[in-house]
């Protein structure tokens, strides 16, 4: 099989349509599959990219350019979408080949990583993606939002139905959002137009006095007259607190006209410890009284070149760190916000192989239990202790033993309480009740590898949970100190 690659053309669009309907089918009609291929949110039709053999089209996807917000930074990132292949060529690895492609143009333009939503994770898992954190999502009943409509009045808010005029504002709220988050997706101006142009969908804004702090767009859903109404909580965003509280005020609000509340969260969004369900879900169960959702499973991602998303995103903290990826061996190094990167003969600190098990968090992840729960998973391995398997129990989020640098910590590692001298100044869990809990410890920073600065916590919770991390080969930290 010769396959060959071109970007698509209006006179493709009838077999296009074809195709898609095979690979997706849903609904929609001719109209809005061909308007997902001109018009779509992300791109147009010069981002679709079509596999052919003999002038005869195979298979097409998506391959729209995107920005995504890492470390406080805005990166090129490459989003796959729509892959479908026509019912003759299945099973003959069009697919496979068509996204080979799709990588090498990502390379090419110098984009740090690929994000897709899949259709089968094992499938992507084998072309070296990997699948970011999940989210939440939430169903409750409006009355469990704990703060009322009436309240947020009273802090100098004002709730009222958002204008075209607030675009710009919404958009603003928008961004300082996703820029405090990992991963979250800049929105072009297309983007905001499909999402404006939504005739269903209710957007609200609260006022404060220097503008709009944030605004609150649903859907209020009602399939059949004797089903439960629903309202689908689109986005919220919010430049403040309060702003954000006053916005699920206005969501509780609603509580006369709707029965449940759906909204998708992050994985940590303290709105899950808000939450007092004032009445028993109908999903409820003996041992679950209170269900508030799921966790589902986020995007997929594969880093196209490391050293690229190493210099690409922002960094918190200065510092030097030496990777070994693959047969590569990078040298990081980080100052004021950002990060060159050069290939080197040290020694490594870290080692990695090429495929990336655990890649962008769309959260932060706190350092210490993320390296704790990729040592349970099997991920990880430590020269001293393995994988950590041998443990038979949950493992302390210490990595190391500052007080005591001839000791490879790993709370969970000891069979006694954590040896550390000075306990006060460590944060280490004073007793053996407290101490095999992730949460238990409270000491940050694990260590930096090699040099100052650049602590294990900025590495997990940045470069390895958001683009780099793969299977963990081993590592050798070297203490330094501890974050105040």
């Amino acid at each position: 099989m010769t396959l060959s690659f071109r970007p698509a053309r209006a006179e493709d669009l009838d077999e296009l349509v074809t195709i898609h309907t095979s690979a997706f089918p849903d609904p929609r009609g001719y109209a809005a599959r061909v308007h997902n291929f001109t018009a779509n949110a992300l791109g147009t039709l010069d981002d679709l990219w079509l596999a052919e053999e003999g002038g005869v089209l195979l298979a097409h996807a998506f391959l729209f350019s995107l920005q995504a917000w890492f470390g406080g930074q805005c990166v090129r990132v490459s989003g796959i979408a729509t892959l479908g292949v026509a019912p003759t060529a299945r099973g003959r690895g069009v697919a496979s080949e068509l996204l080979t492609h799709l990588h090498e143009v990502a390379r090419a333009r110098s984009d740090a990583a690929i994000i897709l939503y899949p259709f089968r994770q094992a499938f992507y898992k084998r072309l070296d993606y990997a699948g970011a954190s999940p989210y939440r999502r939430l169903r409750f009943r409006p009355q469990a939002i704990p703060w009322s409509a009436s309240a947020s009045a009273s802090v100098a808010l004002r709730l009222r139905a958002a204008t075209g005029r607030d675009r710009r504002a919404m958009a603003s709220c928008w961004d300082a959002a996703a820029a405090a988050r990992t991963g979250e997706l800049v929105r072009a101006e297309r983007a905001w137009d499909a999402r404006l142009a939504h005739e269903r969908r209710t957007w609200l804004v609260v006022e404060g006095e220097n503008g709009v702090e944030g605004y609150v767009a649903w859907t209020v859903t009602k399939p059949d007259s004797f089903v439960e109404t629903t309202m689908v909580v689109d986005e919220l965003a919010s430049i403040s607190d309060r702003a954000r509280q006053s916005l699920w005020a206005a969501v509780g609000a609603q509580g006369a006209q709707v029965a449940t509340v759906q909204a998708d969260v992050p994985e940590d969004d303290p709105m899950v410890y808000a939450l007092d369900d004032a009445r028993p879900s109908a999903s409820a169960e003996a041992q679950v009284e209170h269900p508030l959702g799921v966790l589902a499973c986020g995007p997929m991602l594969r880093v196209v070149d490391p050293a690229t998303a190493l210099t690409a995103r922002g960094w918190g903290e200065s510092g030097a760190l030496v990777l070994q990826i693959g047969e590569r061996r990078l040298e990081l190094r980080t100052r004021d916000g950002r990060g060159t990167v050069r290939e080197t003969q040290a020694e490594p600190d870290l080692r990695l192989d090429d495929r990336p098990l655990l890649s962008v968090a769309r959260v932060r992840k706190h350092a210490c239990v993320l390296a704790a729960k990729a040592l349970r998973a099997g991920w990880a391995e430590h020269p001293r202790i393995g994988n950590g398997s041998q443990l038979g129990r949950p493992l302390c989020a210490c990595v190391l033993d500052p007080c005591d640098d001839s000791r490879v910590g790993l709370g969970g590692a000891y069979p006694r309480p954590c040896p550390r001298v000075d306990r006060a100044r460590c944060g280490c869990p004073r007793s053996d009740a407290d101490r095999y809990p992730p949460a238990a410890c409270r000491a940050p920073r694990i260590a930096s590898f090699r040099g100052r600065g650049l602590g294990a916590s900025r590495l997990w919770g940045g470069a390895l949970a958001d683009f780099i991390a793969g299977r963990i080969v081993s590592f050798r930290p070297v203490a330094s100190g501890h974050d105040p």
